[in-house]
């Protein structure tokens, strides 16, 4: 495998990492423990609420816009080289 093709793989796994971590926290009693605990704050957990949904959100649309733009670039390659070999 070339270089290329290794940084290619690294971030599918990466962009399917960020998935299965959001399906974890979204799944996970993590989330509703923070905010129990983060209830006798000024602002009762809204801060903590907020974080925690930009985190996991964050993971979801980085690992979806990983995996769509690398697909879409390799396709691009590949139409370009089926072009290139009908000439």
């Amino acid at each position: 495998m070339t270089n290329r093709n290794l940084k290619i793989v690294k971030q599918y796994i990466i962009g399917l990492c960020c998935i299965v971590i959001f399906f974890l926290l979204e799944n996970s009693n993590i989330i509703p423990y923070l905010l129990e605990k983060t209830n006798k704050l000024r602002y009762n957990g809204f801060v903590t609420f907020i974080i925690t949904g930009l985190i996991k959100y964050g993971l979801l649309f980085y690992g979806i816009f990983i995996i769509i733009i690398l697909s879409l670039l390799l396709i691009k390659e590949q139409i370009s080289d089926d072009t290139k070999k009908i000439k």
